[in-house]
Order: structure tokens, then sequence, then C-alpha cells
């Protein structure tokens, strides 16, 4: 404004003041403004023109709006790998070789064993269109909680399968204070019901699956009406060690399926509800080639899923080497991940077995057994499935 100002007081002085011209004898005398040639008159127009515009602009500054800037991630420099001459392959192509796991996930049939079958009460006068599911008999009552119930978190529901009613009062508690050790940073809590449910389950190796699916969806959909569930955790007494989670479609919800007996069963729990809030695993088995690129195993920053470029943008973490290769992407495609190697027996997700006793002893240490940017990822998750009830 001060060097605006004295240029306008510039232009008063020099066009309001007439101009001195000097005659044949040397006086000075005023000269009028209409003897102004015609350089004047336009140089006085333009100048005339610059004050108006000062004034208007000193009266009313214009607004502009704020235009938010996009931050895009920028170009990651991967560190170099000397690949041995053998690398391990997280995608090797499917074969008569391939172990059955793989097998099952690529679609090709496998067949299946029994693991529970609920024990059928006869009942007289019952209409033969309903099916176990319609005359199971389950109140909100029958819904309990090791902690006050938070409006602010997600509710994964054990359901137990198989058990007595003094069996889950022995286990299923046990169980849930377990899962909240392990959960303390992520925004989720674990209900449960005191009752078993009437589904049954089959296996392939630890890949477990209702034998009727749409009756378990019945099921989920009628607990959720008395509490709401954002992941189903189906806890089976069986020896049989099983964990296999089921991402929910749009509109329906995800559910786990796991063991309840075992020396690992508690710490399959925390891995596959891991799964139900968007982790994948991160160790070596060749039947990760569905789930690469992730959190856990990708080829470069550029191909990971939204998500994930997100919580990697907010922590920042050290990219290391696996090793290994992913030959779906080529030939000798390095595969990296997050954190150090060194940590990977500590974390969950990426350790290829852990036992109860084990992740017992590293949550008394004080250490977790998610890193930071698997931490972002459930939170951001639970925040999701709080918004979208």
């Amino acid at each position: 404004m001060e060097r605006e100002l004295a240029y306008s007081i510039d232009i008063q002085s020099a066009y309001i003041q007439p101009a001195l011209i000097e005659d044949s004898s040397g006086k000075k005398s005023p000269r009028g403004i209409q003897r102004f040639s015609w350089k004047h008159y336009a140089l006085f127009a333009a100048m005339s023109l610059l004050v108006a515009c000062d004034i208007k602009s000193d009266l009313k500054e214009p607004i502009v709006a704020a235009i938010p800037e996009v931050v895009e991630p920028t170009p990651v420099s991967l560190p170099l790998v000397a690949l041995s001459i053998n690398p391990y392959d997280y995608c090797p192509p499917i074969t008569e070789s391939s172990n059955v796991i793989s097998k099952v996930l690529s679609g090709t049939p496998v067949p299946k064993e029994a693991v529970v079958r609920p024990v059928q009460t006869p009942q007289k006068n019952v209409d033969i269109l309903k099916d176990e599911i319609d005359t199971f008999s389950v109140i909100a009552e029958n819904i309990k909680s090791e902690n006050p119930v938070s409006a602010s978190k997600v509710k994964a529901m054990i359901m137990p399968i198989g058990y007595s009613p003094e069996e889950i009062k022995t286990n299923i508690p046990k169980l849930v204070r377990f899962l909240d050790w392990a959960y303390e940073d992520i925004a989720i809590e674990f209900p449960y019901l005191d009752i078993s449910v009437p589904l049954s389950v089959d296996h392939v190796q630890q890949l477990a699956s209702f034998t009727d699916k749409a009756k378990a969806e019945k099921l989920i959909r009628k607990i959720n009406r008395m509490s709401p569930i954002d992941i189903s955790v189906f806890v089976i007494n069986t020896p049989q060690f099983l964990g296999t989670t089921y991402w929910g479609e749009e509109g329906k919800l995800s559910y786990a399926l796991v063991s309840g007996q075992g020396a690992s069963s508690k710490a399959a729990t925390v891995h596959e509800i891991g799964h139900g809030l968007w982790l994948s695993d991160g160790y070596k088995d060749h039947s990760l080639a569905y789930q690469i690129p992730n959190e856990a195993l990708f080829p470069n920053i550029e191909s990971l899923p939204q998500y994930v470029k997100e919580a990697y943008l907010k922590q920042q973490p050290p990219i290391v080497a696996t090793g290994g290769i992913c030959s779906k992407y080529g030939e000798n495609v390095p595969i990296f991940t997050f954190y150090n190697r060194d940590d990977d027996e500590l974390n969950i997700m990426k350790a290829k077995t852990s036992s109860d006793k084990q992740i017992e002893i590293t949550l008394k240490e004080g250490k977790k057994v998610f890193d930071p940017v698997q931490i972002a990822i459930m939170n951001q998750r639970a925040k999701e499935l709080l918004a979208a009830r």
C-alpha cells in the first residue's frame, strides 16, 4: 500500500498543478492545461486509469480460493538386490505337483473332510421348511463381553462351534483376553456367544469352510439384528489346525474359521482377524500368488493397493528385499517388504507359524505382533466399518 499511495500522490502533483513556461524575455508564467499537447492528454488518460485501478483494488481486495495441493507419492528408489541362483518364488504357476492349498486357492476342486457336525436334537412339530438356523434359539442375553462395550470400536463376534456351555465358560473368555492384549492398538473389541451355533464345518488341511455357506450367512444376519457384527469369528472345538478368513463382498460380512484347541490356536485367531481387517500374509508360501501385491510383499510401491499406499505415506517405513521373487511379474522380479526382516518372526502376519507361547512372550516384553503400517491399515479399516453401519 505504501508504494501505491506514493505513486498516486505523484500523479496528483504532476497533473493538477499547472505547468510553468518561459517566454522570450526569460520570464516564467503558468501554462493552462488547455495548452497540453496530445501527448500530455494520452499520458494523463493512461495514468488516470492506473489511479482508478489502484483505488478499486484498495477498496476491495479480490478473494482467491486456495487450491489444495495434490500430494502424490514420490518415486521410491528400491534397494539394489543381488538375487541368489535359485531365489524363492512366491508366485509359481499351479501344476499337478503344486501343494493342495495352492490348488484350492486357484479354484481346483479338492475333496474335503468333515471337521465337526452339530448334534441334531429330534424335534416334534417343526416346520419342514425351516432349518436349524431358523429354529436356533439365541437372544441378546447370550451375547457376553469381557469389557465395557464401546460404540467407537468395531466388533469381532466370537461364535463357538461344538462346545458345551461349560467348555465355553472355561475357554472363550481366555481367548478374548488374549485377543484384547494382541489388539490393544486397534479400535476393536470381542463380544462372544455363550452358546454354540449349529453349523457344520469341512476342511482341506488348514483351509476350513462351512458345509452350507448360506446357513452361516443366515446366522450372521440373525445375530446382527441383536448386536452389530463387523467380523464374525467361528471358533471350532477341534485339535485340527485350522485358519481361514473369507473377506466379505459388498453388503456381506467377513468371517473367519479357526480351531479352538492346540498350541497355536490363539495365535491363529489373532492372525485370521488381521485378515478380516485387510491384512495379508507375508511368509514364504507358494499359495500367496493371488495376494501379491500387499502390505507385506510387493514388487514396487506403485503396484500397492491404495489403502496400503496411504499407510505407507503416513508411516514412511524402510523398504527391504525379501530375497524372493514373484514370477507372475516376469523373470527374476524381486519382492520387497516393509521393515527389518529380522523382526518377521515376531510379526503375526509374516511368521509362517507362531505358537501361543511365542506371542505371549512377545507381548510381555512390550513388543508388538503387528508393525506400524499394519496397525494403520487396520485402524483405517475399522473407521470404514463403523461408518458403514
